[in-house]
């Protein structure tokens, strides 16, 4: 038997696969269905309790074989008592993919299971095929993708969930090679093969097929079996949080004196040096990039924001730079805008605003200097009013692009 014959019958571009890259790429397919004339590739999931991991690896057979079972099953005793079960079983394995079927009146499709999808907070995009994520700086991340036929979800997000629910993935896979020869043609006898390794335990097996006069089909191959994908036992805690560092100074030499801006490691008193309250200052064009995704972002006077996810105080009411407290920096901003408005980041020149002066160490009312918030802070109290005051709907409409105003 030729090398060609070989890798044929033994599939073996499909077992090196299996084998050496079946979970460890940044996606995983957890669903996924591929069939033509000899083909017939099927690939699935369950969640596994790690307390049947070992029970699991000692069989190829899948365990809740059906495609369509974890979903909710109850049943009444002779007594009336009802048992309810959340995904059809006792053993605790739990579904990460469904196949929602509708007795063939309505088209079936794979669905990623609910908890799953809260738990990571994913929203479908427009076209709902995809699932995105919103990560600690306000960017959206793909997640899942779905197509009919195939379902890939970052691999990250899948040991996340498997670390905190202590449960290990069972991705399992029926493969069929359908061949126009028999193995007494091909010079071989039929097989059965079982492979195993730490995570991974199949079956590979050769058969003729019945004779069929409508078919070419003659023989085939099988790899059936599992391999299981375990959550990151590397990262049992939460990850310390990450602070930059920023100039606070200079020294005789005029070179940059940095300090870290995280909050829990600055004094709150102003006679130390640097605190919690020394002042950071960047250059103007930082904002740029909070002007121009305004339905995103909202600079207003002294306070910018990304939603709900996070806002931090700024003075951008000084003439020549946007200045900031150090310990508001590493408290309200995630690790990555941090790095973003150190690379903005000069050394301290003056002091702040008169107007933050005012507002911060005074306790004063004041409005602002700067002409665009000034007009913003001004349009705003009028809307306000009219609506209150007078025919109970605004004057002008808001416009989504109200925060890309001429910088001055």
């Amino acid at each position: 038997m030729d090398e060609n014959t070989k890798n044929l019958i033994f599939q073996i571009e499909h077992q090196n696969f299996i084998i050496n890259k079946l979970g460890t790429e940044a996606w995983l397919n957890v669903y996924r269905k591929e069939k033509t004339e000899f083909d017939d590739v099927l690939y699935w999931c369950r969640l596994i309790p790690d307390k049947l991991v070992e029970k699991a690896l000692s069989t190829a057979n899948w365990e809740m074989p059906r495609l369509a079972d974890g979903l909710p099953y109850y049943n009444f005793t002779s007594r009336g008592k009802i048992y309810y079960h959340r995904y059809n079983n006792s053993d605790g394995i739990e579904p990460l993919i469904i196949m929602r079927s509708f007795h063939g009146l309505k088209p079936e499709y794979p669905e990623v299971c609910e908890e799953f999808r809260y738990f990571h907070n994913l929203f479908p995009n427009v076209d709902n095929n995809k699932y995105l994520k919103i990560n600690a700086s306000g960017d959206e991340e793909e997640i899942i993708q779905v197509e009919p036929d195939s379902i890939k979800v970052k691999l990250k997000e899948i040991k996340e969930f498997l670390n905190v629910k202590a449960m290990s993935l069972a991705i399992y896979f029926s493969i069929k090679k359908y061949l126009p020869y028999s193995f007494e043609e091909m010079g071989k006898e039929p097989f059965d093969q079982p492979v195993k390794r730490d995570n991974i335990y199949y079956e590979v097996f050769g058969k003729n097929t019945l004779p069929d006069a409508n078919s070419s089909i003659k023989s085939i191959s099988i790899i059936l079996g599992k391999k299981l994908i375990r959550g990151n036992t590397s990262k049992k805690k939460k990850d310390k949080p990450q602070y930059a560092d920023f100039i606070v100074g200079i020294d005789e030499n005029g070179t940059p004196i940095t300090n870290t801006c995280d909050p829990f490691q600055l004094p709150h008193q102003t006679k130390d040096s640097p605190n919690f309250l020394s002042k950071i200052f960047f250059r103007k064009e930082v904002l740029s990039k909070y002007y121009s995704d305004s339905e995103k972002y909202s600079v207003k006077d002294g306070y910018l924001d990304c939603g709900q996810l996070w806002g931090i105080p700024i003075d951008n009411n000084h003439p020549n730079y946007v200045v900031v407290y150090l310990g508001d920096i590493g408290r309200h901003l995630p690790y990555n805008e941090q790095l973003y408005w150190k690379s903005f980041n000069v050394p301290p020149e003056g002091s702040m605003s008169s107007v933050s002066f005012r507002r911060n160490i005074l306790v004063e009312y004041a409005e602002p200097e700067r002409n665009d918030l000034l007009f913003k802070s001004r349009f705003q109290s009028f809307q306000e009013d009219w609506t209150k005051n007078l025919v109970g709907h605004c004057f002008y409409l808001w416009l989504k692009m109200m925060n890309i105003i001429l910088m001055v």
